[in-house]
């Protein structure tokens, strides 16, 4: 089978996307990151900073969390 490309995407359906992970699994940070650089990029960036908030008051569960939580703190200071 052959295919002609990727499907087509937008930011609105990669917001959904990220929103159904946080519903699945509430305490993946890199999610609330990736949220709320998406919602940033989609000029709404009330959104991203409750994201940011929202991040940086959950524990650090893995290894890298502490690394994401440095990015999206940056971030936040950008958007303030």
């Amino acid at each position: 089978m052959f295919f002609s490309g990727f499907p087509p995407s937008s930011l609105s359906s990669a917001i959904n996307c990220f929103e159904k992970a946080r519903s699945l699994n509430p305490g993946f940070l890199l999610n609330y990151y990736s949220l709320a650089q998406a919602h940033k990029e989609n000029d709404q960036d009330d959104l991203a900073i409750q994201d940011l908030q929202t991040m940086l008051s959950l524990p650090s569960i893995s290894a890298d969390d502490q690394k994401i939580k440095e990015e999206g703190a940056a971030l936040l200071k950008k958007l303030n």
